[in-house]
Parts: structure tokens; C-alpha cells; sequence
């Protein structure tokens, strides 16, 4: 009952803006760990490589405080790893693809905005190159949007909000027009909420 009425809330507002914003990673798309950092474990044990799990967090650590821009790459991370773990990038992509999955509630959500001719961006604050994400998104779906926007490959990023002044602007419309869908409270809730979205 209570999965329903959050349902029809959501396509009600979405009547009510010009411009539909989706978060992608546990928004859009699932993956079936409890935490992001479970997919590593699960290479590891998969590929019996010991330590990867702890080796590819730590790289990711290393990449974020060297880096000093919005986000940072899967290249840049993959500099700071043990090199006996360099050359499981493709398959870290690999797995990626193979697990994630729609979320069932949002594919109705997001097609509801599509079939009602909205204008959809996507927004995410992710590592992943955004040719990847976009393939990712289609086999999932999610299709026909007008404009993806990636962190690590746009220099911006919705936890600092230049994302969200980013979309205002390219999509030229007062930030009340946008409607954001996300999981995250800090970047999909409260940063757009002070932008006006």
C-alpha cells in the first residue's frame, strides 16, 4: 500500500515539471550487495585473488586525496593499485555490466516521465567512464534521455552542486522546472533542494 501511494506521488510530480533528473547508481541501477564495495569481494573471491578487495579500496583512497577535481577515473585509480592487480580493470567493468540490474520501481517511474514527454537528464557522481555508463544504461532500459552528466568526465559534480548549476543552465529553464530523483540525502536531496530544484 505504502509502495503505491510513494508510486503515484512520484508520477504526480513528475506531471508537474518540464524536466525529469535521475541519480543513476542505486537509483536507476542496482547492484545485489549490501554495500558498492561488496562487488570488489566478490571479484576477489571469483578470481581467487587475494587482497584485491582491500588492495582496489585503498587504490581508490590513494586516487581521491592525489586528485584534486570533482571526481575521479577508473585509470586514475587503477595507477594507485598493486600492480598485481592492474591488469583487473576490464574485469572489474566486466563484472559491473553483468550485475547491475533496473531497479523495478524506477524503470516504471523513468518510463512514465519518457511516455509523458519529459525531457530526462541523468546525473551521476561516479569513477566509471560515461561511455560505459551510457551502454550500462540502455541494456537496462533507460533509454532516450537528453543528457547524461558524469562527474569524473565533466570536471562537476552534484555533491558540490556545480552539476545542478550545470543542468540549470544547459537546460535554460528556472531550477522549480526540474524534478531530481536520487538515493543520496547530501546530493540529491539537499543540494538541489538549495539550488530551487
Amino acid at each position: 500500500m505504502r509502495y503505491n501511494k510513494t508510486l503515484e506521488l512520484i508520477k504526480k510530480e513528475i506531471q508537474s515539471h518540464d524536466i525529469i533528473s535521475f541519480d543513476i547508481f542505486d537509483t536507476l541501477l542496482i547492484r545485489p550487495y549490501l554495500r558498492p564495495k561488496d562487488l570488489f569481494l566478490h571479484i576477489e573471491r571469483s578470481l581467487n585473488l587475494e587482497h584485491f578487495q582491500e588492495s582496489r579500496i585503498i587504490a581508490e583512497e590513494t586516487a581521491r586525496k592525489k586528485i584534486k577535481r570533482a571526481d575521479i577515473t577508473i585509470d586514475e585509480i587503477y595507477d594507485e593499485i598493486n600492480d598485481s592487480f592492474k591488469s583487473v580493470k576490464e574485469q572489474e567493468l566486466q563484472w559491473e555490466e553483468r550485475v547491475l540490474q533496473p531497479n523495478p520501481l524506477m524503470l516504471d517511474i523513468y518510463n512514465t516521465a519518457k511516455n509523458s514527454g519529459k525531457k530526462i537528464v541523468i546525473a551521476s557522481d561516479m569513477y566509471l567512464p560515461t561511455g560505459f555508463i551510457e551502454k550500462v544504461l540502455k541494456k537496462n532500459g533507460f533509454d532516450k534521455y537528453y543528457k547524461l552528466y558524469v562527474s569524473n568526465d565533466s570536471g562537476i559534480s552534484k555533491h558540490n552542486g556545480s552539476m545542478f548549476d550545470k543542468i540549470i543552465k544547459d537546460m535554460n529553464v528556472k531550477p522549480e522546472c526540474i524534478l531530481h530523483i536520487g538515493d543520496n540525502k547530501h546530493s540529491d536531496y539537499k543540494i538541489p533542494l538549495k539550488k530551487g530544484i
